[in-house]
C-alpha cells in the first residue's frame, strides 16, 4: 500500500481504523411488502444493538418488465418477478417514515437502490451512504448516478471478479469518494468454507480502503471471526422469526442472534484493546506529545484506569484501553491518576459498549436486589444490592486512584447522593435508559 487506510464517516459514525466494526442489519425484502412489518424490523434491529439498518429499494417499472419470469419460483402469490418487485414497493412517504423511525431509534438508515429512479427518490429522503448490491457492481449507469451524489459508497463483491471490482472502484476513487468494500459470497446460505475471510486483507491491500463482511451464512460465527480480524463493517440479514416467509430467512439471524453478534463483536474489541502481560496485568501504550510511541506501560491494579507512568518519560499523552480511544495527560510520576472519562450528561443511547464515565449521584433507589445510582434521569450505575457494603462501608479508605470513599455512606447507602463518582464497564440500553453495571468495587471510584 502507498498509504495507510483512512477512516471516513457515515453520518456521525466513524468507519475504518480506530473505530469498532459497524453492524448493519439487512432487511432486504423480508418485510414481504408490508410497511408495518418493515417498521417492526427497525425496532428489532435497534433493540438488538445494531448500528444501522438496511433495506432494498426496488421500483419494478425501472428495473424489470412483465415478461421477467422467476429464476427460482418461491412466491405463490406472484406470477412473475415483476409482480414480486411491484409488491415490494413502498411510496416515497413510506420510505420517509422508515428513515424517520430508524433515526429516532438511533440507527443509521440505508437502502440499496436498484435503479437510477430509486437513487433519485432515496436522495430526497437523505442517504448518508450508498450500498451497491453485488448484482449492480457492473451497472455503470447506476454507479455514475451514485458517484454524482458525492456520498460514501459501500460496494459488495459477491458477483464480481477482481478485474470487475477494479473497474467499479476506479471512478469512485478518482472522484475522491470514501469507499468500503464488502467481502461477500452470493451463495444462500454460505457454508463456512465459502465465506472467504481470507479476502479481507486482499481487498484492503488492493484498494487501500476499509473492508467489511456481508455474510449470508445465517450464523453469528463468520461475523465474530471477521471482528477478530479487524473488519470495519459487518452486514447480516435479519428475520423476526425462523418461521417467517421469504427467500432470505435461511441466511438470516433472529433478533436474539443479532444481539449475540453485537455483544460478541464488542467483547472481541475489548480483547484487542485490553492487552495484558504474562501476569495478567493490563497494558496501555504511552505516546509522547509529538506523537512518538514510547512503548507499553502497566495499568496499576485497582480502581478505574490508574496509570503508573515511568518518571523518566516526562509529560505524556496516554492512550487508555477503552472502546473508543481516550486521551489524558499525566506529569510522569508513579501513581499519578490519568482520567479521561465521559461525563454522564453527554451519553446517548448510541454510546453503548465499554465506557469510562463520570457523574454525580442524583438519586439512589433499590429494585430487584440491585441498587440504582442515578447520575442523570437516563443514566444509572447498577450494583448488586446484597453486596453494596463492599463498595461503600469503609470509612476514609483510600483507593488506588487517590480519591476517598465518603465516610458518611457507612451503613447508609442513601448518603451517596451528591457524591461525584467514576466508573468503568459495559454500558447497555433498556427502554431508553442507560445502565452501567458495576459488578466489582474495583470498577468504581470517587472524585470527592
Amino acid at each position: 500500500m502507498n498509504k495507510s487506510v483512512q477512516p471516513f464517516k457515515i453520518g456521525d459514525r466513524l468507519v475504518g481504523p480506530g473505530a469498532p466494526a459497524m453492524v448493519v442489519a439487512e432487511v432486504a425484502q423480508a418485510h414481504d411488502g408490508s410497511l408495518g412489518t418493515a417498521h417492526a424490523f427497525i425496532d428489532a434491529a435497534a433493540d438488538s444493538g445494531a448500528d444501522a439498518i438496511k433495506f432494498q429499494t426496488h421500483i419494478a417499472a425501472a428495473e424489470s418488465s412483465a415478461l421477467e419470469s422467476f429464476r427460482i419460483k418461491f412466491s405463490p402469490q406472484d406470477a412473475t418477478r415483476y409482480d414480486y418487485w411491484k409488491r415490494m414497493e413502498f411510496t416515497a412517504e413510506g420510505w420517509q417514515s422508515l428513515a424517520d423511525h430508524a433515526r429516532q431509534r438511533g440507527l443509521i438508515f440505508l437502502s440499496s437502490p436498484f435503479s437510477e429512479e430509486a437513487v433519485e427518490m432515496l436522495e430526497k429522503i437523505g442517504m448518508p451512504a450508498w450500498k451497491v448490491a453485488s448484482g449492480e457492481v457492473n451497472n455503470p449507469l447506476l454507479l455514475e448516478r451514485i458517484i454524482a451524489s458525492g456520498k460514501p459508497v459501500l460496494l459488495s463483491s459477491g458477483m464480481s471478479t477482481l478485474d470487475e471490482l477494479d473497474q467499479a472502484v476506479r471512478p469512485i476513487q478518482q472522484h475522491g469518494l470514501p469507499l468500503l468494500i464488502f467481502q461477500c459470497t452470493s451463495k444462500y446460505p454460505s457454508m463456512p468454507e465459502n465465506v472467504g475471510l481470507n479476502m479481507l486483507d486482499t481487498l484492503r491491500e488492493r484498494y487501500n480502503t476499509p473492508v467489511g463482511l456481508s455474510d449470508h451464512s445465517g450464523k453469528i460465527f463468520p461475523g465474530l471471526a471477521a471482528a477478530a480480524l479487524g473488519v470495519d463493517m459487518i452486514e447480516v440479514h435479519i428475520t423476526l422469526s425462523r418461521r417467517m416467509f421469504g427467500p432470505d430467512v435461511p441466511v438470516s439471524l433472529t433478533p436474539e442472534e443479532l444481539a449475540q453478534l453485537v455483544q460478541g463483536q464488542r467483547v472481541t474489541l475489548a480483547f484487542e484493546r485490553e492487552r495484558q502481560d504474562h501476569y495478567g496485568r493490563l497494558l496501555a501504550h504511552v505516546y509522547l506529545p509529538d506523537g512518538r510511541d514510547a512503548g507499553e506501560i502497566l495499568l496499576r491494579e485497582g480502581l478505574a484506569w490508574a496509570v503508573a507512568v515511568p518518571p523518566n518519560v516526562g509529560k505524556l499523552a496516554v492512550l487508555l484501553a477503552a472502546e473508543n480511544e481516550v486521551r489524558g495527560t499525566g506529569r510522569g510520576v508513579w501513581g499519578e491518576s490519568v482520567y479521561a472519562p465521559t461525563p454522564a450528561e453527554r451519553l446517548t443511547t448510541q454510546d453503548t459498549g465499554f465506557r469510562f464515565i463520570e457523574g454525580t449521584i442524583r438519586r439512589r433507589a433499590q429494585r430487584h436486589n440491585v441498587i440504582y445510582l442515578d447520575l442523570t434521569p437516563s443514566v444509572a450505575l447498577l450494583i448488586p444490592g446484597k453486596d453494596w457494603k463492599k463498595y461503600f462501608d469503609v470509612q476514609g479508605s483510600t483507593n488506588v486512584a487517590g480519591g476517598r470513599k465518603p465516610g458518611a455512606t457507612q451503613g447508609n447507602p442513601s448518603a451517596l447522593v451528591g457524591h461525584r463518582v467514576v466508573a468503568r464497564g459495559w454500558l447497555t440500553e433498556s427502554k431508553g435508559r442507560l445502565h452501567l453495571r458495576v459488578p466489582h468495587p474495583a470498577m468504581l471510584t470517587w472524585r470527592d
